[in-house]
């Protein structure tokens, strides 16, 4: 009778229930047909660990994945492992995986034990030599450091399927300090995205960061009738044709304000989205401007024509213009 017991136990706690699929996470989710067969709407959460941007990508923009109730969670180690990060997407996917990942990058500006620990001393893949002839290219760390990375991850993880998932998108970060022994774990909230879906240059997705939005309509509404604005940060996937819009660089102190324009200053501006893209360990770079219009409207002839001005100098990169009205958020894209 004891032995059955253990018999027992011991099945509870083996992977017998699993299930292995022999196929590409790409085509997962790009395949409706095989996400929905593979993925039930009863999963509890699908963990993706590729650490792989083709993943990345196909996972942000899938159809199937949107029209499935299962959220996506994403992990990946940086730095040689002093970093670990872990994403969870919002319901209904109003934060998307790019999009947390991105805003990953933006507090790395803000935050210099982040910054550092995802940097980390030397972050280009080694070829590594096993036995006389096989190699692989590969980032190297120490197998103790994956272990307490993933015991990390595996207890956030594990407390979302038990005690239930937050409706708001989630960044994880486990954070080694200078010993590189002690470790902190932070969660920090993601807001809502908002999207634009613009025309323009053969179509493209804008989305634009929740403390993004939050941090131009408090500057629009400090100026009050006065327009403003300041530069974007983002990044830009071609695949997905989809700009996101991270972060911005405040007006330089030359700028002018007056109730019917606002003129963009250029002292320290340059250094300023330098120092901005080396803070963000070179993941975003200016994207293009912002600037207000309290009186509503849509973009003037001088608007169109800064636009341009700046994706001429962009040579070959999309350049964003984005403005704010009291009714919400306007955008054209330009490329030359």
């Amino acid at each position: 009778h004891k032995a059955q017991q253990m018999k027992a136990a011991l099945r509870r706690l083996s992977h017998l229930d699993a299930k292995a699929y022999d196929l590409d996470a790409v085509d997962l989710f790009r395949n409706d047909e095989k996400f929905f067969e593979i993925v039930p709407a009863d999963v509890e959460l699908i963990i993706e660990t590729t650490a792989s941007l083709q993943v990345l990508i196909a996972s942000s923009v899938s159809n199937a994945l949107t029209a499935s109730p299962v959220r996506l969670a994403r992990t990946a180690l940086f730095g040689q492992g002093r970093c670990a990060v872990l994403i969870l997407e919002a319901e209904g996917r109003k934060a998307r995986v790019d999009d947390i990942t991105a805003f990953l990058f933006e507090m790395c500006r803000w935050i210099p034990a982040l910054r550092a620990g995802m940097a980390g001393i030397a972050t280009d893949p080694r070829r590594i030599f096993v036995g006389d002839n096989c190699r692989s290219l590969t980032t190297p760390m120490a197998d103790a450091l994956i272990s307490r990375s993933a015991s990390m991850v595996a207890i956030q993880a594990q407390k979302w399927i038990s005690e239930g998932k937050p409706s708001s998108g989630q960044l994880c970060l486990g954070v080694c300090d200078s010993s590189n022994i002690a470790s902190s774990w932070n969660v920090l909230e993601v807001g809502n995205t908002t999207v634009l879906d613009i025309l323009d240059d053969g179509g493209w997705q804008i989305r634009v960061l929740a403390h993004v939005t939050k941090a131009i309509e408090e500057d629009a509404c400090r100026w009050g009738h006065f327009e403003t604005g300041g530069a974007l940060l983002g990044r830009v996937s071609y695949e997905a044709r989809t700009i996101t819009i991270a972060g911005i660089v405040a007006a330089p102190p030359d700028s002018v304000r007056s109730e019917s324009t606002f003129v963009l200053g250029a002292q320290g501006l340059v250094q300023s989205l330098t120092d901005a893209h080396a803070a963000s360990v070179g993941h975003l770079m200016f994207v293009g401007t912002w600037h207000s219009h309290p009186m509503g409207g849509t973009h003037s002839g001088i608007d169109k024509d800064t636009l341009k001005k700046i994706a001429t100098e962009g040579r070959g990169l999309p350049a964003v213009s984005l403005v704010w009205t009291p009714q919400g958020l306007i955008c054209a894209v330009d490329r030359w």
